[in-house]
């Protein structure tokens, strides 16, 4: 039997494979873990570009940037994991199945990651401005990365939806738009000084004067703490602030002794308000708060003022140079009006984090805050101006308006700035106060320092030795030596000798002198590196003098002059000095730095700038003298002259109770005074006595001369310069120093003389003939200026500095040519628009030709753009608004004629004093003669 198979079950066939419907969405290649990882990412992007838009357009400082700002940071810290998370499986799985989309996806992962490590850098670094390539990766990284994500999801294998594309930009931009208005609406902390409005700091200006200065509260703070805050500048401007400590501008206040015994001695004598006239300057914190007793008026003039406070000591700091409000005025004596800094939110927090993220904050977008820290004219000397220019007031020496220190005006009709065409030299580029007083220094840690890493010192190290030595600050004293010693230089360029023979260059022709012959030095000293007039600063109290010395080989010196006294320190009062004398109402020697005492001024005598001095020195070869005779000169400077000093000690030591537990200085010291050391800002130090008797010398610049002696000496007549080998234009210059020199103190015929020999010397030198027309003009000979132009013009076609010497011949001339000398002048201002004489002289010609409303349109302008307080200025206004028949705004122009012009009864107020005095009568000529008694 065979056995039956077993039956046979059919194999199931497979299910049919399902039509696609066109009307379904594709299959996600998403699994169920990643949708919510693709919902967050998107919601985080959306949060990313808002906030990132938004800061892009922002300049920062307010809440809603800084709240954009955390955000930014965190939802991007948080999105760089839940990205990796997200990407990694989703590309290996997605990579074999569509290629070219997966290579968008790797382009969006990987300019991600690029825009994530950017932030990264932009947030870690730590002080330095961010590098450009790493801000332009990161911002326009960030826009591409959103261009290139909507590419991805629009071609890839599950498209997005263009509604849901449009709903995410638009999510972008109502989130942005919330933010501005949330700026908008909250501009952040706002500084007590930025309260008010124009109207209100305006009003101000009667609580602060005599000082120009005003509030932009428009009343007083209760405090001083934004004023003192130099911490937070620090943070990022390390190594600015760390100068700053050791600098003038810190010692501004009561921490500067000779300051402080100003203010005592000034408030005892005075009304105590008049102290608010150096306080605009000087401090700023005491002036601009409250009394904290409650006084009516300003802690400055407060009854009790505790001049060891922290406001006392403050100084001047960065907000009073930096976060102020200018006029553009050039008036001096404080006039701004103080704002603050834009503080940005966290800055104050205790919570480490929140500082970081300011800090990052305020690096990344500067510019509220550079805004805040920049008045419109800080880049420009006219911004020096506002404290390096005081005249007080007739409120204050209650007799006329006086022109105190001024470096402004000095340097801006200068040739140094380029603003005066009629200087006798000119520099290759034109120099502002900031370019020799703050140099740029290597800070690449600094936000501030420019492409090359440097920013401007603050250190201010050009004249104040006095407060460097105070506190041991040998490294500073240097510094400032340094300095000082490019501002001149001595020469002893001329030699006369007996038969009025003059041997010019001296050191080239080194004549013999004679046993017994009369010998006369002439000390050319030059300015050569000071921007104004040298000495500068506050030449009244300076002391500035030249030490000159006359000796046969190695012997004592037989004639000097200048030499200090070895027990006292004082200088021989009969020495050259270069300094303002004034005198006070009492008849004695102003040097109580008080502007209240000041009331006539004796003499100054101050080295502009690009210009010389001559000073004189005349002796006898002592008999039987051999060998060589040996000339020196040297230019000296000490801060401060010791008179000054000594009223110094004698107020602090009779009038100062406000250090404790000092020492009282010992009978033998009477120029010792109790002086306190910082350890750190604000922070008091030890007492110690200091010796003002001491105060450090600098000896700026030397010259010497070597002359041999014999029997018969030097017979027949100098040489001619020409003749000799001279170094060019070294030689030639000094040459033309002694000439200005001469010229300047009013011997334009010597002057004449030696600027011939300039031609003959380098006839090919412009300025050689330019300047024997000025010694022609200086003597009313109109022919020979005008031969002298002529041939300057054939070396150097339409020399302004020639057109304007050669209008001041015309208008001068017999007859006076008015409109050839307006056409001169005009030109001359089309290249230096900011020459005063120029300007002055076009008023005169366009007068004289009956041009009133020019005329006044002249005015007008110099008035707004250079000076409002020139008296010559206000004169032609006087006279064109009289012939014009305008008589309020006559009356108006001589008010400020009168108020400005030179104190007419000062000549006979200063008469007695200089008789009184044989060394200041002989200093107050123009030309004088230092000389040994056995000459005469």
């Amino acid at each position: 039997m065979h056995a039956e198979p077993p039956p046979v079950t059919p194999t199931p066939l497979p299910p049919p494979t399902p039509v696609p419907n066109p009307g379904l969405a594709p299959r996600s290649v998403l699994s169920p873990w990643q949708r919510p990882l693709v919902h967050a990412t998107v919601v985080g992007s959306i949060v990313l570009g808002a906030t990132g838009v938004f800061l892009l357009g922002t300049p920062g400082g307010t809440p809603a940037a800084s709240s954009a700002f955390l955000a930014h940071l965190l939802v991007g810290v948080l999105l760089v994991p839940l990205l990796l998370v997200f990407t990694v499986p989703h590309a290996i799985a997605q990579t074999r199945r569509k290629p070219v989309i997966a290579l968008s996806g790797a382009g969006v992962l990987l300019l991600a990651l690029a825009v994530a490590g950017t932030g990264a850098m932009l947030f870690l670094e730590p002080t330095s401005r961010p590098t450009y390539s790493t801000w332009a990766i990161h911002v326009f990284g960030g826009f591409g990365l959103f261009a290139l994500y909507a590419l991805h999801r629009m071609f890839g294998s599950n498209p997005a939806k263009g509604w849901i594309l449009g709903v995410s930009w638009s999510a972008v931009v109502l989130l942005g738009a919330a933010l501005l208005l949330w700026e908008k609406a909250d501009p952040g902390r706002v500084s007590f000084f930025d309260s008010g409005d124009a109207v209100a700091a305006e009003a101000a200006h009667s609580i602060f004067a005599p000082s120009n200065v005003t509030s932009g509260a428009g009343r007083l703070a209760l405090t001083a703490e934004d004023i003192r805050d130099v911490a937070s500048c620090a943070t990022c401007h390390r190594r600015i602030t760390d100068e700053w400590r050791r600098s003038a501008h810190r010692h501004s206040s009561m921490t500067n002794p000779f300051y402080k015994a100003t203010i005592l001695d000034m408030r005892e004598r005075f009304p105590k308000s008049d102290t608010q006239w150096c306080a605009g300057c000087h401090d700023p914190a005491l002036l601009f708060t409250s009394d904290p007793k409650g006084g009516p008026g300003t802690q400055m003039s407060s009854e009790g003022l505790d001049f060891d406070s922290d406001d006392a000591r403050t100084g001047l700091t960065c907000v009073v140079c930096h976060a102020i409000e200018t006029k553009n005025s050039t008036l001096g004596n404080a006039d701004f009006t103080l704002r603050s800094r834009k503080v940005y939110p966290g800055e104050k927090s205790s919570n480490a984090a929140i500082v970081k993220a300011h800090d990052v904050m305020l690096r990344l977008k500067p510019e509220a805050h550079v805004a805040s820290m920049t008045p419109s004219n800080i880049r420009e000397s006219s911004h020096c101006s506002l404290c390096h220019k005081a005249e007080p007031p007739p409120e204050l020496n209650r007799w006329h308006w006086a022109r105190a220190q001024d470096e402004y005006d000095s340097h801006d009709d200068s040739g140094v700035s380029m603003g005066n065409a009629r200087s006798f030299y000119h520099p290759p580029a034109s120099k502002r106060c900031q370019d020799c007083h703050m140099p740029m220094v290597d800070d690449r840690e600094d936000p501030a320092a420019d492409e090359k890493g440097m920013v401007r010192s603050h250190l201010f190290a050009t004249a104040n030795t006095m407060l460097p030595h105070l506190r041991g600050d040998e490294d500073m004293i240097r510094k400032i030596s340094t300095f000082l010693k490019t501002s001149a230089r001595v020469d002893i360029t001329q030699v006369v000798l007996s038969g009025n023979r003059r041997f010019v260059p001296a050191p080239i022709i080194k004549p013999a002198v004679r046993p017994g012959e009369i010998v006369e030095a002439h000390v050319v000293i030059r300015n050569t590196g000071t921007g104004h007039g040298f000495p500068g600063g506050t030449v009244d109290s300076n002391e500035v003098w030249v030490d000159f010395e006359a000796k046969v080989g190695g012997q004592p010196a037989f004639f000097a002059s200048g030499k200090l006294d070895p027990k006292t320190g004082e200088v021989d009062p009969s020495a050259e000095f270069y300094r303002a004398y004034w005198m006070r109402r009492d008849g004695t020697r102003f040097v109580s730095r008080i502007a209240s005492d000041l009331y006539t001024l004796i003499y100054v005598k101050r080295i502009g700038p690009g210009t010389a001095d001559v000073v004189r020195y005349r002796f006898r070869v002592p008999d039987g003298a051999t060998g060589a005779l040996e000339l020196t000169a040297t230019l000296r400077y000490r801060k401060f002259a010791l008179d000054v000093a000594a009223s110094v000690a004698r107020v602090l030591n009779t009038k100062d109770g406000t250090i404790k537990n000092a020492p009282i200085p010992g009978p033998d010291g009477s120029l010792v005074i109790q002086h306190q050391l910082e350890e750190e800002y604000l922070v008091p130090g030890r007492i110690f006595a200091a010796d003002l008797a001491k105060l450090p010398i600098v000896d700026i610049a030397a010259g010497t001369l070597s002359l041999p002696i014999t029997a018969e000496g030097t017979p027949g007549a100098p040489p001619a310069p020409e003749s000799l080998k001279l170094q060019m234009p070294d030689d030639r210059d000094r040459i033309n120093d002694l000439g200005i020199a001469n010229l300047l103190q009013g011997e334009p015929f010597a002057a004449s003389d030696l600027f011939e020999t300039v031609t003959r010397v380098d006839p090919k030198y412009p300025d050689g003939f330019v300047n024997v027309g000025r010694a022609a003009v200086a003597k009313n000979d109109w022919t020979s200026a005008r031969d002298a132009f002529d041939k300057a013009f054939a070396l150097k076609k339409d020399y302004p500095k020639t057109l304007f010497f050669l209008g001041l011949t015309r208008m001068n001339e017999s007859g006076g040519d008015f409109a050839a000398a307006e056409v001169l002048f005009k030109k001359v201002l089309e290249s230096f628009p900011r020459d005063r004489e120029s300007h002055r002289r076009l008023m005169r010609s366009l007068y004289e030709q009956g041009k009133l409303t020019e005329c006044l349109e002249v005015v007008d302008r110099f008035n707004k753009t250079i000076d409002s307080e020139d008296w010559e200025t206000w004169y032609w206004a006087m006279r064109s608004y009289q012939d014009l028949g305008d008589e309020p705004r006559r009356l108006a122009a001589q008010q400020a004629h009168d108020k400005y012009r030179p104190d007419d009864d000062a000549t006979n107020r200063r008469g007695p004093f200089l008789l009184a005095d044989p060394n200041l009568h002989n200093l107050a000529q123009p030309v004088h003669v230092h000389e040994a008694p056995d000459s005469k």
